[in-house]
């Protein structure tokens, strides 16, 4: 796989000395052309060699952005990846790729995003782009699996204290009865 010309191809453009939003784009819109060439920057995101494997994650997030429907086939493989990888960004838009797209039957599935979601609510170490992508996740959960409420409730209000605005602003809302997540299908 790692001889194609595409492969060569895309990792030439992550090498880059600088990706921008709009060089970012570009990449998108060129995988988009491809399903191949989206397996392919997976493949690169799974390697976690920095810069690469998070400009990877930029782009695969902006084709996700374009239609979820393009990497609609790896969502298994993003939540068995989050709770693995330990790189901030590489969750910031993993989990910003699975707020954005139906929730999975599988309840193993589930299960797996529910721990992975909680575990990052109370981790001081993610960053608050992840924990809010959690928190939209979390509530879909809770439409499937009621039961949950009480604990998501209870973890909220434990961290609004130690987070950040978005964090506190969307636990607010949530807490208050005010929010609503659009639910995605495909």
């Amino acid at each position: 796989m790692e001889n194609t010309a595409d492969y060569q191809k895309l990792l030439e453009l992550l090498e880059a000395k600088h990706i921008s939003k709009k060089q970012s784009l570009i990449i998108a819109a060129w995988m988009f052309q491809n399903q191949t060439r989206i397996d392919y920057c997976w493949s690169i995101i799974q390697q976690e060699i920095e810069p690469l494997s998070r400009r990877a994650a930029y782009a695969l997030d902006n084709c996700a952005e374009k239609d979820i429907k393009q990497v609609k086939h790896l969502m298994p493989q993003f939540i068995q990846f989050l709770p693995v990888t330990k790189s901030n960004p590489l969750k910031r838009h993993i989990s910003r790729m699975l707020s954005k797209s139906p929730l999975p039957i599988e309840e193993d599935l589930q299960g797996i995003l529910a721990e992975h979601c909680f575990n990052c609510l109370v981790d001081a170490e993610i960053d608050v782009a992840v924990k809010v992508n959690c928190i939209d996740l979390i509530f879909r959960l809770c439409k499937i699996y009621p039961e949950l409420t009480v604990e998501f409730h209870s973890v909220l209000q434990d961290q609004m204290e130690k987070n950040k605005t978005a964090f506190i602003t969307r636990a607010r809302k949530i807490l208050a009865g005010d929010y609503a997540v659009k639910e995605v299908k495909y």
